[in-house]
């Protein structure tokens, strides 16, 4: 009940003794009332539909510095701050009878300080239904609006922070929804984040993976980290393993809402590893000569770069021979000899150090003799050096596009497959001298021998 009101039923009620004990307890309710109101932290105020004040707490008053008798008949709209006062006006508009609303704006104190308040304001008719006079109560919400904008700065922090990150990083719901995908994501997947957020991480996979992918994940309790390792072969490049460090994140009750899981590629690192290991075979193979080796390494190298033709060449001067080679339908001839300036060799033996390209045709290489005569698109090769000189070119290539970019990983593989064959290379001569040397030892050894059994026969035939 207003004071307005209680006044109106005070003046309306008979003058007999119960009638005026009835008057004394609504103007004690009314003092009562208003005494609640003047103590109240909150700023509480009524004024007309025009903004002209009709009354204003204690609180209201020593917020903004005026006694009442300043404030009571002035225009609050006029001491509010410029640039909110139409959005004031309009949210005043918006008020119908005997209804309310709530109005955040930003206010300045008298001594110059810029607040946030918040108004909960009632609307109250007269009897046509006409808003007659507007209740107020408002409150210092400054702290909130601080404390909202420093967690926005830091979520925008984390964002950068997490957007910038080169692993791919994304957070989705136990139902496989994706909420939240960085940059690199987006580039694991060839995606947008908006064709991303809001799909489901299953929707790529078969079933097989998925159920692969549930228990993993089914396994990670609230608060827990767990790492695993997949094969996806859902990625547009290629199959590839992944890594993923995966966060289960808990509600109240320790059930799991969400995840967030880092990836990390490991194929290099796979591909590495079983590069190495088939090395480590090729080499160990004492069953095989070293040209077989040198073959089974060029049949592993093709499949290793994904390329079809493999070749250690040997280059002099400008004479390119084929010393091995392995082809997918033995068009390689071991003997053959080119002209190194049509050999995309000759760029390597110029510069020394390994030379890779995956698009001939989309690139300058497309000028090149060796795509002009050959059509070669993709070229992976290294030198080959025996004791201290070029002996030739390591080296791999396809009719076809490579499945993806070479890597440094690949031409450090491919410089130590260069000295493994340098070396078998290096072992045959030197096992080739070690024979020859052998072989003249044994000739001489039989001349020697045979000149002695001459001088003996001819040592014995003087005697007699």
């Amino acid at each position: 009940m207003t004071k307005e009101s209680i006044s109106r039923a005070a003046e309306t009620v008979p003058t007999d003794d119960a009638a005026l004990n009835l008057r004394t307890l609504l103007e004690q309710q009314r003092q009562l009332y208003q005494a609640v109101v003047q103590q109240q932290r909150e700023l509480v105020c009524r004024f007309k539909p025009d903004t002209t004040m009709l009354y204003a707490n204690e609180s209201y008053c020593r917020y903004y510095g005026k006694p009442v008798e300043e404030i009571v008949g002035t225009k609050f709209v006029d001491y509010i701050p410029e640039e909110v006062r139409d959005g004031v006006l309009a949210s005043l508009v918006s008020l119908g009878p005997d209804t309310t609303n709530v109005y955040e704006r930003i206010d300045i104190r008298p001594d110059g300080s810029q607040v946030w308040l918040h108004w909960h304001r009632s609307a109250v008719s007269d009897g046509n239904g006409n808003v007659v006079e507007i209740q107020a109560v408002g409150r210092d919400i400054t702290e909130v609006k601080l404390a909202q904008e420093s967690l926005r700065q830091q979520r925008e922090r984390y964002l950068a922070i997490i957007e910038d990150q080169a692993e791919p990083i994304l957070r989705f719901t136990p139902e496989g929804v994706r909420t939240f995908v960085n940059r690199a994501y987006c580039a694991l997947r060839e995606r947008t984040a908006e064709e991303l957020v809001g799909g489901n991480i299953y929707e790529w996979h078969s079933a097989e993976f998925s159920q692969k992918l549930k228990d993993v994940l089914s396994d990670i309790e609230a608060d827990q980290v767990k790492t695993f390792e997949l094969e996806d072969p859902s990625i547009s490049r290629g199959p590839r393993w992944i890594q993923w460090n995966c966060r289960a994140f808990g509600d109240e009750t320790g059930r799991v809402v969400e995840y967030q899981a880092v990836a990390r590629d490991t194929t290099a690192e796979k591909r590495q590893r079983r590069a190495l290991e088939a090395l480590n075979t090729i080499a160990a193979d004492a069953g095989k000569s070293s040209r077989d080796r040198i073959r089974a390494l060029l049949e592993f190298g093709c499949s290793h770069f994904g390329l079809e033709y493999g070749i250690l060449s040997e280059i002099s001067g400008s004479k390119y021979t084929i010393e091995e080679a392995v082809s997918p339908d033995g068009s390689l001839a071991e003997g053959a000899i080119f002209k190194v300036s049509d050999t995309y060799c000759s760029e390597v033996v110029r510069s020394g150090a390994p030379v890779g390209f995956t698009c001939a045709s989309d690139s300058p290489w497309q000028s090149h003799p060796c795509f002009e005569l050959t059509g070669l698109e993709a070229y992976v090769a290294a030198p080959v050096y025996v004791q201290g000189n070029v002996f030739g070119t390591l080296n791999f290539s396809s009719m076809h596009v490579a499945p993806e970019e070479f890597s440094q990983d690949d031409f450090d593989f491919l410089i130590l497959f260069s000295h493994w064959v340098a070396f078998q290379i290096t072992s045959d001569r030197q096992q080739n001298a070690l024979e020859q040397e052998n072989a003249l030892r044994a000739h001489a050894e039989l001349m020697l021998e045979r000149q002695v059994v001459r001088l003996e026969q001819s040592n014995a035939e003087l005697e007699q």
